[in-house]
């Protein structure tokens, strides 16, 4: 009589994501289309000394923004899942 096992696996843990952006529009603003590149009022203007939001004018979709008052919040390569 012959009796024979076996086992293999493999696991994971704290797995790196891809960078995630924190700072995107919400889905149900999607449906603005184009009226999200519209140039209005900056109320970052004179506060914010230099860079994309310095200008007299802002895309209106960078308004609607979560951090609209920052071009970009990133976390970089968050660990977010596990496997098994």
């Amino acid at each position: 009589m012959l009796i024979e096992a076996a086992c293999v696996g493999n696991r994971g843990i704290a797995l790196a994501n891809s960078n995630v952006d924190l700072d995107q529009l919400s889905d149900n603003l999607l449906s603005m289309g184009s009226a999200l590149l519209d140039q209005v009022a900056n109320p970052f203007h004179g506060i914010i000394a230099s860079g994309a939001l310095a200008s007299r004018t802002v895309a209106r979709g960078q308004l609607l923004r979560p951090y609209a008052q920052y071009t970009g919040v990133t976390v970089l390569s968050p660990t977010i899942g596990s496997s098994t």
